[in-house]
């Protein structure tokens, strides 16, 4: 009787032991991660990384992800590695993360285009949530200085309808909160931004500066070879403080058409009798735009200022 008591008791134990450890299993392996929480585990490339994309989880198998839209849909919602990566520090451990565009879309009119940001670490790399961009915009460059990510763009302008060609010059700023992206101010906030739809660029200018204007004129080349002599626009980005007794630098900007630019660059002719070539500042699909050789070699009033103007690479082209 004595043998029974104990064979049952022992058996009680074990069932209840039993029941311990499934509940504390099971709750440990279905419930810590919510299904809008990226994957901790990390990914040997950002292209397999799981992503937050209006509040939804989004895993990337070599850089796409197409789900059903809703349960028994036809469409899709396909979600796809866009590239303009940029690489560097996000998160201050030393180690250089990635941002870059994935675009979206489900079957409509629609491409939607999100910033994320793949933060890595000796396990691989975590993907961060996404911020929209916009809808059928044109990514030109996206850049990370100084831990903080640079994504700039063209759109359309308010109220133009979406069949237009972007053609609005737009940076936008983020930063790595914690495993969070998020959108801040623009620390240049206070800058002036020129927009040139002719040939396709902006350019920002620092808040001293408003009040300039801009002067149209010509470049015209010297032949080096049997060519005939090219010419092309020549736009003047003119300082505000400048007058006649007071010569401010300006800052000289050459359009170049493409085949213009690589025959400069192929030696045909020159537009300056500088030793030096002129420099790109950026290109669209139609133009190159440069600073002229040696053009603040005349150190007029200011000319540190408009240097440090271009260092910080103020001019972005958009596709025309």
């Amino acid at each position: 009787m004595n043998n029974k008591i104990v064979l049952w008791s022992v058996a009680i134990i074990v069932i209840v032991a039993g029941m311990v450890v499934f509940v504390f299993y099971n709750n440990n392996n279905n419930n810590v991660f919510p299904s809008n929480t990226p994957i901790t585990q990390g990914t040997i490339s950002p292209k397999n990384a799981t992503y937050i994309i209006d509040g939804k989880s989004v895993t990337l198998i070599n850089g796409v992800s197409s789900v059903a839209a809703a349960p028994g849909s036809a469409s899709n919602i396909v979600t796809q590695y866009f590239d303009n990566e940029a690489v560097g520090d996000l998160n201050g451990d030393g180690v250089p993360d990635s941002a870059f565009i994935l675009t979206q879309h489900s079957g409509g009119s629609g491409t939607f285009y999100y910033v994320v940001a793949a933060l890595k670490s000796s396990g691989g790399y975590m993907g961060t949530n996404g911020i929209l961009l916009g809808d059928r915009i044109a990514p030109q460059t996206t850049q990370i200085k100084n831990g903080q990510v640079i994504v700039n763009y063209a759109d359309r302008k308010a109220g133009e309808a979406m069949t237009a060609t972007p053609s609005i010059g737009v940076s936008k700023y983020f930063k790595v909160n914690g495993n969070q992206l998020i959108e801040i101010a623009n620390p240049n906030s206070t800058s002036i931004l020129y927009t040139n739809t002719e040939y396709g660029f902006t350019f920002s200018l620092p808040a001293d500066w408003q009040g300039y204007s801009i002067l149209k004129s010509t470049w015209v080349g010297t032949p080096l070879t049997n060519v005939v002599a090219p010419n092309g626009p020549k736009l003047i980005i003119r300082n505000p403080h400048w007058t006649s007794s007071a010569h401010y630098e300006d800052i000289p900007i050459l359009v170049f058409t493409l085949s213009q630019w690589n025959a400069y660059l192929a030696g045909s002719f020159a537009v300056s009798a500088a030793p030096i070539p002129a420099s790109e500042l950026g290109r669209n699909n139609t133009y190159v735009f440069a600073l002229p050789p040696r053009w603040d070699y005349d150190y007029s009033l200011g000319y540190k200022e408009a240097e440090n103007i271009i260092s910080g690479n103020p001019l972005h082209a958009f596709d025309l």
